[in-house]
């Protein structure tokens, strides 16, 4: 065997045919022959911690790209990951493992926007006030590095002599730059690449092509263990789903990613739903992970609202959904004028136009997952009281009455509750109580809430301030249930308990 027999060349005539191709492979391949490599030194050890460059989203030393339409903020969002690296700093759902070197390659701008851009990007993130600054801006000038290339030579790979894909000059200046920059004790651990197009000098729409870009920028990758993160225009024909992956072009560029972010802006449907102006549609951007390898993808929007000179702000989008959607529920039950349980509110044949009404004001409300959620939110506000329920579901579980506060404790809502609630001067909501706004005692239970109704929408026809010139009702003989009478001048609190069964 050659291992047994270090001395032998290429040059020995005693050599065999696979000695010989042994000894040759490294100058014929470059590399030494495939050995077999067994999996147990997988099997007899843990695997090391994972190299995070953002905290459980991305790994370091592998290959993604940040695809959008032009115009929607990808650069920025590049200069922010850039400054979130450089400093460690969270930046929405970007949260660094620690503060790592980043280049910055521009290949579209020329140093005066570069510089705008970064300025306007560490001021927006507030890197540069408040106690941390001095830390922040000692970490941005050792670890953060932007270059324009703009009008230079930038293409990395080409097509060859042969026709066939290879890497250029330029590549080979940026691997020995990247070299020389390790040696010089600042090694580069986040190279972003700021467009595509800039740097490929080949066809996007070929596939074959896009595999050698990809398969080039794992090169740099994995020589100089760092990660690479390159922008792309969208195709022209994608959707505003962020469903896209590949970008412009061959769908090999995508697939080739171990990583896709993809920005859009926000969806139409948002605007109603998240309560957005028409015309404020512009001022907010919704990213997406349509892929990710390692990471499990998150199916949860990530907004960021544009800020001072185009940064991207994190924004809580949906902060007051919650409340907003309790008030719209509470403002139908006080319509309805009866209480209601989880159960009917989802199932009730009773119901099921309320339902409808609040999926026409949230259309991407999941109302079968939400609605304890908006419950809890009613309840914690004061919107509505929460009674435990005689009943039992089908887990042998407790079961709640939810009711607006002062709403119409009915026989069904009393038997349930057991509250002890035994006189109906409750049935008569407390806000209609109100000093200076009196309640002719001829309004029934049922009046009550329809004007308690009447005051909360206010759609214009009737307001309680309308009561108060109503004339008094004549008495009158009322038929009850059960034979027992009373008279409508009288209050309703002094209806017997017999009466009560009938409303």
């Amino acid at each position: 065997m050659i291992a047994e027999n270090p001395a032998k060349t290429l040059t020995d005539p005693s050599l065999s045919l696979e000695e010989f191709e042994q000894l040759a492979a490294p100058l014929i391949h470059g590399r030494p022959l495939l050995s077999w490599q067994s999996v147990g030194r997988f099997l007899d050890a843990e695997p090391g911690p994972v190299n995070w460059l953002f905290r459980d989203l991305i790994e370091g030393g592998i290959v993604g790209a940040v695809v959008a339409r032009g115009g929607t903020g990808k650069s920025f969002l590049l200069n922010q990951l850039a400054a979130a690296a450089a400093t460690g700093r969270a930046f929405g759902p970007f949260v660094p493992e620690k503060p790592s070197r980043v280049l910055l390659l521009a290949g579209e701008d020329p140093e005066s926007i570069l510089h705008r851009r970064i300025r306007a990007t560490v001021h927006g993130m507030g890197l540069l006030s408040g106690p941390q600054a001095s830390a922040n801006d000692a970490f941005l000038r050792e670890n953060f590095a932007a270059v324009s290339l703009l009008g230079e030579s930038r293409v990395l790979i080409a097509k060859g002599a042969t026709g066939n894909p290879e890497t250029t000059a330029v590549f080979a200046w940026l691997s020995a730059s990247l070299e020389d920059l390790g040696k010089a004790g600042k090694p580069v651990d986040l190279l972003l690449i700021d467009p595509l197009s800039r740097f490929f000098g080949l066809n996007e729409n070929d596939n074959a092509d896009a595999t050698a870009w990809i398969s080039a920028l794992e090169a740099l990758a994995k020589k100089h263990g760092l990660t690479v993160i390159f922008a792309h225009h969208v195709a022209k024909g994608a959707g505003k789903d962020g469903s896209d992956l590949s970008g412009r072009g061959a769908s090999a560029i995508g697939d080739g990613c171990r990583f896709v972010l993809s920005l859009n802006d926000i969806d139409p449907k948002d605007l109603k739903t998240y309560g957005i102006p028409y015309e404020d549609r512009y001022r907010f951007v919704c990213m997406r992970t349509p892929k990710f390898n390692y990471v499990p993808r998150s199916g949860k929007d990530v907004f960021f609202r544009r800020g001072e000179g185009g940064i991207l702000e994190p924004f809580q989008i949906d902060a007051g959904i919650r409340t907003r959607q309790a008030e719209k529920l509470v403002g139908i039950m006080v319509e309805e004028g009866k209480p209601a349980t989880q159960r009917d509110l989802l199932k009730g044949s009773a119901w099921k136009a309320a339902r409808q009404e609040m999926k026409e004001e949230f259309p991407t409300l999941p109302l079968r997952a939400d609605l304890p959620l908006i419950l809890t939110c009613a309840v914690e506000n004061g919107l509505l009281e929460r009674k435990e329920s005689t009943e039992k579901n089908l887990n042998g579980l407790p079961t709640y009455v939810y009711r607006f506060p002062g709403a119409t404790a009915d026989t069904a809502d009393k038997r349930r509750t057991n509250d002890g609630q035994d006189t109906l001067s409750a049935v008569e909501p407390d806000f209609l109580n109100q000093p200076g706004e009196p309640i002719s005692t001829a309004d029934t239970a049922d009046n009550a809430i329809k004007a308690g109704r009447s005051r909360r929408t206010n759609g214009g026809k009737k307001t309680l301030s309308a009561l108060k010139q109503a004339p008094e009702a004549k008495t009158e003989r009322r038929t009850i249930s059960g034979g027992q009478t009373a008279l409508s001048g009288s209050s309703v609190s002094a209806l017997k308990p017999a009466s009560r069964k009938g409303l």
